[in-house]
């Protein structure tokens, strides 16, 4: 469904407007949690950020859309009455990760005027 290029979005946001689930099983973990895991994962690395980026915003559509943790364990913490419909604007969004002491943090914030929306 998903390549991992930024030119794939416009395609998935199609797919989940039309009732694509988010939450998919495929094999032994839902879409959601899969792409979660990799988003957590692959802030450290980051090898290919133009790659990374497209993923995120991937990840950002799915949360619009209905992708949930099936841990029940929310992905982001939101703030300033933000919520989950924000991340079907996922082109108005951008993000930023802060390492410090072997901990990291990724703040999503709007390009627009830098306000913070969620972070993870």
């Amino acid at each position: 469904m998903f390549d991992n290029s930024a030119a794939s979005l416009p395609i998935a946001e199609k797919l989940l407007k039309l009732g694509g689930d988010p939450n998919v099983m495929l094999d032994d973990e839902t879409l959601f949690d899969r792409v979660d895991f990799d988003i957590v994962f692959g802030a450290v690395e980051q090898e290919d950020r133009e790659k990374y980026s497209a993923w995120v915003k991937y990840w950002f559509l799915l949360m619009g859309y209905g992708g949930r943790c099936s841990n029940g364990i929310d992905a982001v913490n939101f703030v300033n009455g933000f919520t989950y419909d924000i991340f079907k604007e996922y082109k108005k969004l951008d993000f930023n990760i802060d390492f410090s002491q072997k901990e990291w943090v990724m703040h999503i914030f709007l390009r627009e005027n830098g306000e913070e929306v969620a972070f993870l």
